[in-house]
């Protein structure tokens, strides 16, 4: 299943940025990274939910719920629930968070930078933690 997660993803990510209105990323959103290579037989990805309010103009209230499974050395299910903001800058929707409550006292936040690939598709990158590289992540309503 996440083989085919990640395969759906890369095809969306090849689409072109489409235009936003006001208020379209107002909703129920599920999202998800690509499987992330830590090492040998160490791997993890980062799922979860965003519920986001808009505010008006080109701002979002955005609550985000985060789950970052990994498999290796130590198997663990770290978890998150964020209060961020969402900011429409030109074609993209940047999202900015401040953990509030979570399972890791060093979980950093999701800060995610997404492009409307269709109206019910935004794709973009994710950085998790402080030395990894950005993830692909695609985010698709739910609602």
């Amino acid at each position: 299943m996440l083989r085919a997660f990640s395969a759906a993803a890369l095809l969306v990510f090849c689409g072109t940025a489409q235009a936003q209105t006001p208020g379209e990323f107002a909703g129920s959103w599920a999202w998800g990274t690509q499987v992330l290579v830590d090492g040998p037989n160490q791997y993890r990805y980062v799922y979860g939910v965003l519920l986001a309010q808009h505010q008006g103009g080109d701002r979002y209230s955005i609550l985000v719920k985060a789950y970052e499974p990994s498999w290796g050395p130590q198997n663990a299910i770290n978890y998150a629930e964020q209060d961020c903001t969402g900011v429409v800058q030109g074609s993209a929707l940047n999202i900015t968070c401040t953990v509030k409550a979570g399972s890791s006292p060093g979980y950093h936040p999701d800060n995610f930078s997404l492009t409307r690939s269709d109206a019910n598709t935004w794709t973009g990158t994710l950085p998790v933690g402080n030395t990894t590289p950005r993830m692909s992540v695609l985010v698709h309503r739910v609602g």
